[in-house]
């Protein structure tokens, strides 16, 4: 008894380790205001209005039933991209309450790396004046309402992220215009830059780099940032003479 009481023991000192664990990192996920939607945009008072008539995020059902179009879960990550035709301009992306968590993170912690990744985006072209090839979208947290509260079993979100949307072309016209002549040697100069100061990780493919209707260029995938980017991946999507310009402009 004297043992099994000693195990409890250590159990029990092994989940207040899990909890202070849980605790602490909720707490180093402190956003500056600047990162939340405005009480002043636009859109505020319709997602308030919105998420506090009911549970929006419990899963894809109730999704649908405030009226959001969503896509299917991405792949490994699990992530939704929203819309909603009362807010036309606006994409949302958003985990379930259904779901489970990504990474054992809250959804607050991928949230404000894809607003610094952005924020990085948006530093670049500007210091590089490169505003008439590409774009990054602002990316802001909204805070869900406290209530109504989450249902029992399920991890009640409290974040979603907001974007503007880019107005892209589709994924087929996307993939034509990457490996047409469209794609200049000043695009592909400005592309490097941003990938090399920003160390964007995904954006060397067309999906997370697509085209918008006005012709610039789009950084929409923002979250894995500051680190080793692989150039040459975005190589085989380029025409044989971009091909050989990327190659000569990413050589060690």
């Amino acid at each position: 008894m004297q043992a099994l009481g000693f195990y409890f023991s250590k159990v029990s000192i092994f989940f207040l380790i899990l909890l202070f664990h849980h605790f602490d990192l909720e707490a180093k996920e402190n956003p500056p205001s600047s990162y939340y939607l405005s009480d002043t945009h636009p859109i505020k008072p319709t997602l308030d209005a919105l998420f506090s008539t009911s549970r929006v995020l419990l899963n894809e059902k109730s999704m649908k039933k405030a009226g959001f179009i969503i896509s299917k879960p991405r792949p490994f990550t699990n992530l939704i991209i929203a819309s909603h035709p009362a807010m036309p301009g606006y994409i949302f992306k958003l985990y379930l309450d259904a779901q489970r968590l990504h990474k054992h993170k809250p959804e607050l912690h991928f949230w404000m790396m894809r607003i610094q990744g952005a924020l990085a985006v948006r530093d670049t072209i500007e210091t590089f004046q490169l505003q008439d090839l590409v774009k990054v979208p602002q990316k802001w947290l909204y805070q869900l309402p406290i209530k109504p509260k989450g249902k029992k079993g399920y991890i009640r979100r409290q974040y979603i992220l907001v974007e503007e949307d880019m107005d892209l072309v589709s994924s087929e016209d996307n993939e034509r215009l990457w490996r047409s002549e469209y794609v200049t040697p000043d695009l592909l100069n400005a592309i490097y830059i941003i990938l090399s100061k920003a160390g964007l990780r995904d954006c060397t493919k067309p999906d997370n780099l697509p085209f918008s209707w006005d012709g610039r260029v789009s950084f929409i995938d923002t979250q894995s940032h500051g680190g080793k980017v692989p150039f040459k991946r975005l190589e085989s999507w380029l025409s044989p003479l971009n091909q050989l310009y990327w190659s000569k402009l990413t050589a060690p």
